[in-house]
């Protein structure tokens, strides 16, 4: 049978559509492109599997400054000293509301003056425990275990952690204690005021993350990761430990605000000598003391 010149160019064209359409079908929101793993979708943001873009090899051995965001306060890593932490009563006075002397390094407690800027937090809240040594952190849980004695209950029931395994030992954690009149109602024990609840909605915004059973005990504890890292826990909804798991598990993930890349987070195993990081990005770099390297990249 006889085909016609038409016809030939009719199958070609069809046989191309259909191509290109199985081609788009693979891909996120029909773009061209290799196919992406979407971990998390909340609002304008999306995060993927793998590191998108032009890379190159960063050497590892490279000298660079732990920024320390990610260590675990399970005894291994030392604690900071208290020359690297600074006062928060001689820095900012009464312009952050305290219970005592807080203790913080100055990214975190510059933070929390970000936070007094934005909003009023003189009124229902006190800030209290910054950093601690593990001296003061083992009188702490000396006086714990003894009103526990005084209440019938067992010592060794006592949630305080000994020093040298609290997150009050690396400068970066603020325990926060709601005043006025509460609702004891609520079982979130920070957003039980509107001071509180404010905090509950807005602190990843300044870096900060809250997690009520870090130790069981420090019902309202905040620990400052950085503004990146807080943005991430807070679109995956996952407290330091659980993000910690998250990134060990996929290696390396993308945030995109649609289809622009905003960052770029890598998990390394340590003793590895290069790594392949995003073009044009600056980077933070921080330890976890449990083997790994957490490298967070964003766009300038």
């Amino acid at each position: 049978m006889k085909t016609g010149k038409g016809s030939v160019q009719a199958g070609s064209a069809i046989l191309c559509f259909v191509m290109l359409w199985a081609g788009m079908r693979m891909l996120p929101d029909g773009k061209a492109g290799k196919e992406r793993t979407v971990l998390c979708r909340k609002d304008v943001y999306t995060i993927y599997a793998g590191i998108e873009g032009e890379t190159y090899p960063w050497p590892l051995h490279n000298s660079w400054q732990d920024t320390g965001y990610f260590y675990c306060a399970d005894g291994i890593q030392r604690a900071e000293s208290a020359e690297k932490c600074i006062s928060m009563r001689e820095t900012v006075g009464s312009y952050v509301p305290l219970e005592g002397d807080v203790l913080l390094r100055p990214d975190a407690l510059y933070a929390l003056c970000d936070m007094q800027n934005d909003y009023p937090l003189q009124e229902g809240v006190r800030f209290s425990r910054g950093y601690m040594t593990e001296a003061e952190q083992n009188i702490w849980q000396a006086q714990t275990r003894e009103k526990y004695k005084k209440l019938g209950m067992p010592a060794v029931s006592c949630p305080v952690p000994a020093g040298g395994k609290s997150e009050h030992q690396l400068g970066t954690a603020v325990d926060v204690q709601l005043t006025g009149r509460l609702n004891m109602n609520e079982k979130n024990p920070l957003k039980r005021n509107e001071t509180g609840r404010w905090l509950w909605e807005n602190m990843w915004r300044y870096g900060f993350v809250y997690d009520a059973d870090f130790d069981g005990c420090e019902a309202i504890h905040l620990r400052y990761v950085g503004r990146g890292h807080a943005r991430m826990m807070h679109l995956l909804n996952m407290n330091h430990e659980e993000y910690l798991s998250f990134l060990q598990q996929n290696k390396t993930v993308t945030l995109m605000h649609g289809e622009t890349m905003i960052a770029c987070v890598l998990c390394v195993t340590e003793g590895e000598e290069t790594v392949l990081l995003p073009q044009g990005m600056r980077r933070e770099i921080s330890r976890d003391n449990r083997g790994n390297i957490i490298l967070y990249c964003w766009a300038e």
